[in-house]
């Protein structure tokens, strides 16, 4: 049995199912996520388990921001979404030029 092979049997519970359910979502949504024309070149990183979503990374605008947290829903089911993208320029301290 090869290490790869030995490697999903042990995260399958023994059995060779392939990748564990949350390895799949995420890259389900990583997918869906590029396929979006706006946020193709954005930097947005998903994380899965079985409790919840995560995204996180930036954005350049709020609509970018909450069309990644509606994909991340659509794959959701059981599973809560938390969104932690950030939009760039947003949140920070705003400097005062002399």
């Amino acid at each position: 049995m090869s290490l790869l092979m030995m490697v999903l049997s042990t995260i399958a519970g023994g059995q060779i199912r392939g990748l564990p359910p949350a390895a799949e979502l995420s890259g389900q949504i990583v997918a869906a996520l590029h396929d979006d024309s706006t946020l193709a070149d954005e930097s947005i990183s998903v994380s899965v388990d079985e409790s919840q979503i995560v995204l996180s990374g930036s954005v350049g605008t709020r609509k970018q921001r909450q069309t990644a947290d509606r994909i991340a829903e659509s794959f959701a089911v059981n599973r809560k979404t938390v969104n932690k993208l950030e939009v760039r320029g947003e949140n920070r301290p705003h400097r005062v030029s002399r």
